[in-house]
């Protein structure tokens, strides 16, 4: 008989159920809830066409999570859940108590756009399931091997240790997971190889993969700081929050929700956060969508650029995440640009990446690119799965 793990994962615009089996990956069954926060949150449980669904998360876990419980056809061994921030304390998979709730949640001025929400999802999964044992996995803890020139700020030194201040880096789920991917695709060790993973969807992060092991990412020590994002502005001036506090009179709680919640893609657009409907709006004539388009696509090759630089050498460049695996556009520029990094790309293999149901991966550059490109598909579900049994047998 095969155990499943429950797999939670609150994104900042959605949220994913999956009754997975952690040691085949395969998905029993699967909620998905989208365009949170847009008014126009929609569900999907296992691909059926989408209906409508509450804005407010909790609400819309609340309402479906028993549609997807109902459909188990296996015994639940745990859930696992993912939570961006685990600033210092954790680093592994963790067996959630009421301590850890209240930990993490003096974490949450870290990631106000997840934490507080992962918890509150915690909390909820807790009350539906309440025999069954509840893991934390922490898109920080494969970060941990950022060496310090990387992680530390340029601030007093006092104060770094005084208030916890170093870089954290997010998305480390997906990208030790896509990293694997290639690595098995190619049929070598991942610790034989030098990636760039670029996971690009709501939140947005660029990493530098040395041989396993996470060396440089474009988030800081918050989710908030590296690239465009739906919502988040990315790196920014320090000056401006400031002046906006000095001049503009704006409050702490005002700026925070100004450059979290109403900047990126939503703020440069006028309104419009997700990134399908950006492309459909610039194809049709939109000026302000075709901007956002060029300043993500910008800022991407930047950080890119940085992340290639830091490790000297990559075997591979990857993008993965609902921006990475679906936009041939997007993909398109940057492999364009990257030419001179010896990238040579086919434009039929980046139209047809993961058009096959099965495949995991697809590279999207010819026979003797000297830097390969890749196009992967996340599977963030069944790598914090795997985290969590693996904890669960020790």
């Amino acid at each position: 008989m095969t155990e499943l793990i429950l797999v939670v994962n609150f994104g900042s615009t959605s949220i994913k159920a999956d009754l997975v089996d952690p040691k085949t990956g395969d998905s029993q069954a699967a909620l998905s809830i989208e365009r949170l926060g847009s008014g126009q949150a929609s569900v999907q449980i296992n691909h059926a066409s989408p209906s409508l669904a509450p804005d407010n998360p909790a609400q819309a876990l609340k309402q479906f999570l028993p549609n997807l419980l109902n459909r188990q056809h296996d015994p639940i061994r745990a859930t696992a859940h993912r939570v961006v921030h685990g600033g210092d304390e954790f680093t592994e998979p963790t067996l959630v108590s009421e301590q850890v709730l209240e930990q993490l949640d003096q974490l949450s001025h870290l990631a106000p756009l997840h934490n507080p929400p992962a918890i509150n999802g915690i909390r909820i999964v807790s009350d539906i399931l309440p025999d069954l044992p509840h893991f934390a996995v922490f898109d920080t803890g494969f970060h941990q091997s950022i060496p310090l020139e990387a992680s530390t700020y340029a601030l007093p030194t006092t104060l770094l240790k005084r208030h916890k201040i170093r870089r954290f880096g997010f998305h480390g789920i997906s990208h030790e997971f896509t990293v694997e991917q290639v690595a098995a695709y190619l049929q070598v060790p991942s610790t034989d190889l030098k990636v760039v993973s670029c996971h690009l969807g709501g939140g947005c992060s660029v990493c530098a993969v040395d041989r396993g092991k996470s060396v440089a990412s474009s988030m800081g020590m918050t989710p908030l700081e590296g690239l465009v994002m739906s919502t988040r502005c990315g790196d920014l001036d320090p000056a401006i929050p400031l002046m906006l506090q000095k001049v503009g009179g704006y409050s702490v709680d005002e700026v925070e929700d100004l450059l979290t919640r109403r900047s990126g893609l939503f703020g440069l657009t006028g309104g419009v956060s997700d990134f399908r409907d950006i492309e459909r709006a610039a194809r049709q004539g939109n000026h302000s969508c075709r901007q956002a388009i060029d300043l993500f696509c910008h800022r991407l090759l930047q950080s890119i650029g940085s992340h290639l630089a830091v490790m000297n050498h990559a075997d591979a460049l990857v993008f993965t995440g609902g921006i990475g695996e679906n936009s041939q556009l997007v993909r398109q520029r940057i492999c364009e640009r990257l030419s001179n990094f010896g990238i040579q790309y086919d434009h039929h293999q980046n139209e047809i990446a993961l058009s096959v149901s099965e495949q995991l991966v697809t590279e999207v550059t010819s026979a003797g690119s000297q830097l390969r490109v890749f196009v992967s598909r996340s599977n963030e579900a069944w790598a914090i799965a795997k985290c969590a049994f693996s904890h669960l047998n020790q």
